[in-house]
């Protein structure tokens, strides 16, 4: 997923229905911030000595306590701006960061929005380490790792 994708998305949904997001372990509370969008250039090597370089973007979410769910349409607005401002956004694989109660910070993948019960839902699934040679069918007997 990416925010262009999810803009797209969530633009065809009812810009007064409250945007809520949800983890395995529940909602975020109404009153919720978005704190921040981010795209970072990233270099990397992995277990098997392969380099690559990456965009990777981020949402970040403080957990609300006070008043409703933001809005679909202020939402989209806050999305609007963040992409005219880095524009790499649009188009980079996106990620959550959020913690219930702003404890313990995690990282989740973003899935794509439903309407249910009066709200526009978007769920955020646990991301899960991977090793990418493992992943690419290049580990052995003779590999670099593994």
């Amino acid at each position: 997923m990416n925010l262009s994708d999810l803009a797209q998305g969530l633009a065809a949904q009812d810009p007064a229905l409250p945007l809520i997001f949800e983890t395995e372990d529940g909602s975020i509370k109404g009153g919720y911030h978005v704190t921040e969008f981010r795209v970072a250039d990233v270099a990397a090597i992995d277990c098997g000595g392969n380099t690559a370089q990456r965009k990777e973007a981020y949402l970040q979410l403080l957990d609300g306590g006070l008043g409703g769910h933001m809005p679909v349409g202020t939402f989209l607005k806050i999305v609007e701006q963040s992409i005219r401002h880095l524009p790499d956004l649009a188009d980079t694989p996106l990620r959550a960061e959020f913690s219930h109660g702003n404890i313990a910070l995690r990282l989740f993948d973003i899935g794509n929005p439903t309407a249910e019960d009066d709200a526009i839902r978007l769920p955020l699934t646990d991301q899960r380490a991977e090793c990418g040679p493992a992943m690419r069918g290049e580990c052995g007997p003779k590999s670099r790792c593994c």
